[in-house]
Parts: structure tokens; sequence; C-alpha cells
């Protein structure tokens, strides 16, 4: 997807994109000097909601009536859906409502998003984008953060905010992520069905759903408890196969679910409740409180620690937290290009690794975002700097590969074979 300059950001051309590659896409509001294209002075939403009479109802992914819409609207930006019809989940971090805080809080206890389509929304907040079957899902899933499945829809890049900032797709793929997202977390998959079946806490409850990650763990403690009851292998097959259908989202295959049947029918029947039991582990032994030094607000010279103090004060943070993760982060920059030689013929990298360790909700991830920044912006500026050089070599590169298959073809040998492959290969 070329979305151009800044300036120059071709919206049917993303939009078109979107659609091609099966995403429904469907035209917003666009901002506008004064606030939103739709002229409502008193407009909650600018930017951000339906052009179309119908709204998200109007998503498509038919390319002709994508480009009637941006035919009349140039400047619509672009709503992604989200639900069954295109099978993603979207959660949705807003920092000014207490996002990254509550980001923090999440990961502090089920541990990072797996790797997955990710966008920074205009508004400097982020969309986290998974593969999900469809259905109902809770509003919000935190303070400041909003889950976005069926009857919702994201704004989508390279749409722009009223803050005059664009929506970028972040991460090395890009844009091109969202055609393969991470499937929901197990966490988060239990935590949607928890709040929209609030009485549903139990496995044996046989409303329960197994997500995405739960599904052969769930058949296989039915199946264990089937079999401790003393059920036939034969009983267990047919009861599974019900079970998945019913239970799992998406179902297994049934060639799964008898794989699972059979390897639970292998234990005797007396002794199968061990398959369900839960190791007992002791109490964690808790680390001693130490007391450290503090870093010296002013140890870092120059631009570097004028940064880290303003980090440091904009966040209402401990110096020492900016202090750590600026070293780390300069350490990245130089790395490979300097090497520190403590004495003749022992040399070491500048490599540094900090782990700073706070309490959840201390605003580590802002400070790390903010601190980062730079950074990100120098990379996605190196990336479209050097796009052209990429297009030419691989454009050069498939003219050779052409080259070579045509004297393969005519049965050509020789030097000039040999160093065309030797180009290839580098």
């Amino acid at each position: 997807m070329n979305t151009g300059t800044p300036e120059h950001v071709d919206l049917l051309e993303a939009a078109l994109w979107y659609v091609n590659h099966g995403i429904p896409v469907f035209p917003l509001h666009s901002p506008v000097p004064g606030g939103c294209s739709c002229r409502d002075p008193e407009c909650d939403s600018p930017a951000k909601h339906p052009r179309t009479l119908h709204g998200l109802s109007d998503a498509t992914i038919d390319p002709d009536q994508v480009r009637k819409w941006w035919t009349r609207w140039p400047d619509a930006n672009i709503g992604i859906l989200t639900g069954s019809k295109a099978q993603l989940l979207a959660v949705d971090v807003d920092p000014r409502n207490g996002g990254n805080e509550s980001l923090e809080d999440l990961v502090a206890q089920h541990g990072r998003f797996p790797d997955t389509a990710e966008q920074i929304s205009g508004g400097g907040g982020r969309h986290f984008i998974f593969r999900y079957p469809g259905g109902s899902v809770p509003k919000k899933l935190a303070p400041g953060i909003d889950l976005k499945g069926d009857g919702g829809y994201i704004v989508a890049a390279p749409s722009l905010h009223p803050s005059g900032r664009r929506y970028e797709w972040d991460g090395i793929a890009g844009e091109k992520a969202l055609l393969d997202p991470a499937p929901a977390p197990e966490w988060l998959i239990k935590r949607i069905i928890r709040v929209e079946s609030p009485t549903v806490p139990e496995e044996s409850d046989t409303s329960y759903k197994f997500g995405e990650g739960q599904r052969n763990d769930g058949l296989t403690s039915l199946g264990g408890t089937m079999r401790s009851r003393g059920m036939s292998p034969a009983t267990i097959e047919a009861a599974l196969l019900v079970e998945n259908v019913s239970r799992c989202i998406p179902p297994l295959s049934d060639a799964e679910v008898l794989r699972i049947a059979r390897s639970v029918s292998r234990y005797p029947a007396a002794s199968a409740s061990a398959i369900t039991t839960v190791e007992n582990w002791p109490e964690p032994l808790p680390f001693p409180k130490l007391e450290v030094d503090q870093i010296p607000q002013q140890c870092l010279p120059g631009w570097l620690g004028e940064m880290a103090i303003a980090v440091a004060e904009a966040t209402e943070t401990p110096s020492d937290l900016s202090s750590l993760l600026s070293l780390g982060i300069v350490s990245s920059c130089v790395a490979g290009k300097v090497e520190v030689s403590a004495e003749p013929g022992y040399v070491e990298p500048t490599n540094l690794y900090t782990c700073p360790a706070m309490e959840p909700g201390n605003r580590k991830t802002a400070v790390s975002n903010r601190l980062i920044q730079p950074v990100v912006d120098w990379e996605r500026e190196r990336i479209d700097q050097l796009e052209p050089v990429r297009q030419r070599i691989f454009s050069e590169r498939r003219t050779l590969e052409t080259e070579i298959e045509s004297a393969f073809e005519k049965g050509h040998t020789g030097s000039s074979l040999r160093s065309m492959s030797r180009i290839i290969a580098m």
C-alpha cells in the first residue's frame, strides 16, 4: 500500500488495498478547518463517524463501490469493520484515559500481547488487532482500553486525525501484518466469555466456551474426566466430537478431536483423573528488600540528560527510570559502531541491558514510548529512503533470474552463468 507523502496521501489507493485483501471498509468523515466535515459544530466524534447512511452496515469488499465513495469524498477517512464479518478483534488503547497504565497492568498479569498487527492512532493511542471468530465483546476491557468486535470498527491508516497526525501501521510488516494477525490471547478470550456470560465461571458448565489456545486443553480435561468415570473409548470419542462443535471457537478438526480421545483413552479408568490434576507448586520465595543508590538526576551529559529529565518531569516519574531507559536506547543506536578497549587486546561492545523494575501502574510504558520515539521516527525515515533501493535491487534480481532460467533452457553454461548466479546469491 503506497500512501505517499503526508501531504499527498492517496486514501482511495489505501482503501482499495484493504478490500483487495478481503478487509471490509467504509468511508468516515474527515477533519476540516474548524472541526469535522459533517459541519456539526457540536460533533462529538470528529473525523471518526461514518459518512454513509447506514454506517458500518455499508462496509464492503467491493472495489467498485469503494471507488465510487472515494471519488465522491477523496479525503474520506477509512473505517475497517471488526467482528465476525472481518474476523477481527481490536484492542483500542487510549493513553489520555489511562490506557497505557491499564496496559501495563494487563501485561504484568498475563504477559505481553503476541506479535500481531498494531496501529498507532492519530491521537497517540494504539490498536492491537487479533484474529477472532466474531461475537459480542464487552466495550470496556480496562480503564482507557476498549474492545471492538461485532458492531464495531476502527479508523485505519492513513486516515487523518484532527490533531493533524495520520494513523500509521507499526512494525516491519506494516499493514501486511493485518493479513495474518495473531489469534486473540487465551486470557482475553476467557475475559470476554466471562464478562458476556458472568454466570459461567467453570469448565464443568456446558455453556463455557473454549477459544483458540484453550481448545486442546479443554477437550483433554473433559475427556480425562469421562475416562476417570469409566467411560469407554468409543463413548469418549462421540462425546468429544459433540463438545467440540458446541463449545470450541472455532471447532477443531474431527481428526484432532479423535486424536485427543485416543490419547485420553490410553489411561486406565482408575488413574485417568491424573490427567486433570494441576501440580501444586510451593509458594515463591520473595526477594530480599535492598536499598539501592539513586541515580543522580544530572548524571547523563548534554541533550541526553536534558531529554531524560524532561521526560521524567512530563510523566511525573522517577528520573532513574528515564535515565536507565535512555542509556539502553543509546546503546542500541551505537551498537556495532563503537567499541571499548579496557586494555590492549581486550575489546568489548557498548551493549547495555537495563531492567528498571517498578510496580504496575507507574507509567513505565509512557516513559519508554517517549524516549524510543526518535529512534522509531528515524527507522521509518530510513525505511522510506531505502525503499527505492530495495525495489531496484529486487527488479535487478528478477531480471537476472529470468536470464538464468532462459540460459538453462538453452543449455548455456560457463563463466557468465556462474557470474549471474553469484550475483543473485549475494
